[in-house]
């Protein structure tokens, strides 16, 4: 009764189109999750077959997807974690049915430079995480990989520049104990694949099995 009181004053907009949220939806209108086009991806390589995975998954396209660049948009400069929140559950969806759940032992987010973090509040990997996480039931562990500086922004970069920006730039902290094989590696929106492929490289080779979740890449070919 309470929440119902407060939407009346103060309604919940849907983030991909504007519209007042039903009492029955979160963050986003049924009419925009259809429009965005779930679609996934699930071959083994990634970043031109320069890494092995076990599997990877997108849950939308992320080019001629307005909703979707709007929604993350909103995810990304104005704080809207509960976006975040209902595209990890999305995201959680296409994990759930195309990946072998026995392979993920523990969700690790993508993370962001602490610039990134003290501006936003927040690192939305870690919100998109916690969608995921409810889905398939896995734990969430934000203390084993670190970004070590402060580095530009990816999406208008070209592919040298993305590259050179994250090469080595993604540690594993040393003083947390690593118990398990099987990572999902979560991110937001996968344009290069550069981020992923140090995520997965500053890990010791060949002890540990990667599963790539993200909502949205640039070209369904880059996987």
């Amino acid at each position: 009764m309470l929440k119902d009181f407060i939407n009346l004053i103060y309604p919940d907009c849907c983030s991909g189109c504007g519209n007042l949220l039903l009492f029955s939806e979160k963050a986003i209108c049924v009419s925009c999750l259809i429009d965005m086009k779930s679609y996934f991806n699930t071959k083994k390589s990634i970043v031109f077959g320069r890494l092995e995975i076990t599997q990877a998954v997108y849950a939308y396209e992320f080019i001629r997807n307005d909703k979707l660049q709007k929604v993350i948009h909103e995810v990304k400069y104005n704080k809207n974690q509960k976006s975040a929140f209902v595209l990890g559950v999305e995201l959680g969806k296409r994990v759930k049915e195309m990946c072998d759940l026995d392979k993920i032992e523990i969700i690790i987010p993508v993370p962001v430079s602490d610039k990134k973090r003290k501006k936003r509040g927040y690192n939305q990997s870690d919100i998109i995480a916690k969608g995921v996480s409810q889905v398939i039931n896995k734990p969430i562990d934000t203390g084993v990989l670190f970004r070590t500086n402060n580095l530009r922004n990816q999406t208008k970069s070209d592919r040298y520049y993305r590259w050179k920006n994250v090469s080595n730039q993604y540690r594993i902290n040393k003083q947390v104990q690593i118990d398990i094989k099987g990572i999902l590696l979560v991110d937001d929106v996968i344009t290069s694949g550069f981020t992923i492929e140090s995520c997965v490289n500053a890990f010791p080779k060949n002890k540990y099995s990667f599963t790539i979740a993200a909502l949205a890449g640039f070209n369904k070919d880059q996987l």
